[in-house]
């Protein structure tokens, strides 16, 4: 099994990695966008990848609005890109699960995941040492305390999409 934890991009990913990784299963992880957001926030990584100032590329702006609607606007086409992969791969090749509910509901999840995964996928080893549910839950409902000054934040059609998916693609069905 091969894990990958990165964005995946359809354009280059889709074609290949079904060829490249047989079988050819994926899942995402989605979370609450305004946790999304304010996360970002929180560890103030958003532009550190970004070999120029925010002022040259967004112009000056003290609170970054220019940016933070580009980075929502980002996301939305991704959690939008999420939907074309599951709908071009199936059920049976894309689980789609939500990190509040991994978090809250973490055994039951980790049965779905391995019931999806199949029977060959091994020993669970390292149990809770890369994601351990009673550390995560602290990135739950974080919002309010990063998220109350920016007005300009509009995540009405990313909230959309979070609760469509809630309800198609609930792994406690």
């Amino acid at each position: 099994a091969i894990l990958y934890d990165q964005p995946i991009i359809p354009e280059s990913h889709l074609s290949s990695w079904p060829i490249v990784f047989e079988p050819f299963k994926i899942i995402f992880v989605y979370r609450n966008p305004k946790d999304q957001v304010a996360d970002l926030l929180k560890t103030s990584s958003i532009f550190d990848n970004i070999p120029w100032s925010v002022e040259v590329i967004f112009g000056l702006d003290k609170e970054s609005r220019r940016a933070l609607k580009v980075l929502l606007d980002t996301t939305l086409m991704r959690m939008k890109k999420m939907n074309e992969i599951i709908n071009k791969l199936g059920n049976d090749a894309v689980l789609a699960i939500d990190f509040e509910g991994l978090v809250t509901n973490y055994d039951e999840y980790k049965l779905k995941i391995e019931e999806f995964l199949g029977p060959n996928i091994g020993k669970h080893i390292n149990k809770k040492k890369e994601f351990d549910p009673q550390k995560s839950i602290k990135n739950i409902n974080i919002w309010p305390d990063y998220l109350q000054d920016l007005k300009l934040l509009d995540l009405e059609e990313h909230e959309k999409w979070y609760n469509e998916m809630l309800k198609s693609h609930s792994v406690l069905k």
